[in-house]
């Protein structure tokens, strides 16, 4: 599902297929493209969207996060940031 975001107002678009990383584009509403961000994840388990920044955590599922990653896209360029969880 898309994510408003505000200043300038657009929509977040998250894509990608199966088996390939995942893809995030914000759309304005006359429908251009603002910008495009390569995401280092195939599937996302949690989303938190935030004023400046939208996190996404993926990971394998199990309770335990050894091996997720959270993922930070800027909103105002898109610019992503990556950092490993460790238990």
């Amino acid at each position: 599902a898309p994510i408003l975001a505000p200043a300038p107002q657009s929509l977040l678009l998250l894509h990608g297929a199966a088996g390939q990383n995942l893809g995030l584009m914000r759309v304005a509403p006359d429908g251009r493209v603002l910008w495009r961000a390569a995401l280092p994840m195939t599937a996302v388990r949690s989303v938190l969207p935030g004023p400046r920044h939208l996190v996404l955590m993926t990971g394998s599922g199990a309770p335990e996060i050894a091996d997720a990653v959270l993922v930070s896209v800027a909103l105002a360029d898109g610019a992503v940031t990556e950092r490993r969880l460790s238990a």
